[in-house]
């Protein structure tokens, strides 16, 4: 074959065939769904988020229910010290069922 026939051959190349190789899919967030994660996780809110949050708090805690819910919980552990000290004078006994 002379140096003119080899130049004017066309080259036969296989086309490769590359597999696209596809990353793991990232879990996604479903709100029906418990989740878990480490005491010592840190999460990192924005000026703003943390306001939303905060006011919220704020608008629970200052609301007329939340103040019949805190007189209701000190009322519970008044009569729970009056029982405990009625159990160990005796006053009280236990039910028997």
């Amino acid at each position: 074959m002379s140096k003119k026939e080899a130049i004017q051959e066309p080259i036969q190349e296989q086309p490769k065939v590359v597999k696209a190789v596809s990353a793991p899919e990232a879990p996604v967030y479903d709100p029906s769904k418990k989740y878990s994660w480490d005491n010592n996780a840190k999460f990192e809110l924005t000026g703003h988020q943390f306001g939303l949050w905060l006011n919220s708090v704020r608008a629970k805690v200052s609301s007329p229910e939340a103040g019949e819910f805190h007189l209701a919980f000190e009322s519970s552990a008044v009569i729970e010290s009056i029982m405990a000290a009625g159990v160990k004078s005796g006053v009280i006994v236990e039910l028997k069922e």
